[in-house]
């Protein structure tokens, strides 16, 4: 039998503003079910179009029954159809703007480690919350593989909320990269790296044996003005690996 997942009805407000609420909530469902993230994408922010307070504690509801599904047993779909979920949630949450921050802020701290949590800081980097630097810095030192998605949302968020330390945070994640999925956290890092025009440590990254990390570096560039990154640039369309030269 086919899994749904419980979304919120919500009950507050006009009858108006409510019923387009709940028609935009089972179109985020519905295209997320359908392997449509666009679509899922398109209903969040409709949500967010909304008024008040309402359409965010809607986003966040959706983000922690996503926390409540089962996928002990799942064979991949529902797991998809989670993800879309929380890619249009966090989409939603941005585009609602500064009135998500009271709502979120509270929600977030360094011991609360669900998937929804590390949806709640990007959204809220992305909303300029400097209030979590110490939070980013904290997870971003965590190297319990078992927490591994959690340090990725916070070098993602460094570099997108740009704190004054975020240099020496995201060099000290690659001295200390972790026994599993290095390539991964080490591109991703470089994207962090590129976001706040860190080209020093960069050029380090591109003398890493490893082709995933160096493709990162590849990726960052476009990150950069041309200028800063014509030196890179010339070092990377000579990389020895073919996915890299074209990354």
């Amino acid at each position: 039998m086919e899994q749904h997942l419980a979304l919120p009805g919500g009950e507050r407000g006009t009858s108006e503003v409510n019923a387009v609420l709940n028609t935009l909530l089972r179109e985020l469902r519905q295209h997320a079910g359908w392997e449509n993230t666009s679509g899922a994408i398109a209903a969040a922010e409709g949500i967010a179009a909304l008024p008040g307070e309402e359409p965010v504690r809607v986003l966040l509801e959706v983000l922690r029954n996503a926390d409540d599904v089962d996928l002990t047993d799942d064979a991949g779909d529902l797991g998809d159809e989670v993800h879309r979920l929380r890619a249009a949630a966090h989409a939603g949450l941005v585009a609602c703007g500064a009135r998500a921050i009271p709502l979120m802020r509270p929600l977030v701290r360094v011991e609360l480690r669900e998937a929804r949590h590390a949806v709640m800081i990007r959204a809220l980097a992305a909303l300029g919350d400097l209030s979590l630097a110490p939070i980013l810095e904290a997870w971003c030192a965590d190297e319990v593989e078992e927490q591994f998605f959690c340090r990725l949302a916070a070098i993602e968020a460094v570099g997108l909320l740009k704190p004054p330390n975020a240099s020496s945070v995201l060099r000290a994640v690659l001295t200390r990269p972790g026994a599993l999925n290095q390539g991964w956290l080490k591109r991703i890092t470089a994207h962090a790296l590129g976001r706040i025009g860190e080209v020093d440590a960069l050029e380090v990254l591109l003398d890493d044996a490893d082709w995933y990390a160096r493709l990162g570096v590849a990726e960052a560039l476009k990150s950069l003005p041309a200028e800063r990154a014509a030196r890179l640039l010339a070092r990377v369309r000579v990389d020895v690996d073919q996915r890299v030269r074209e990354g």
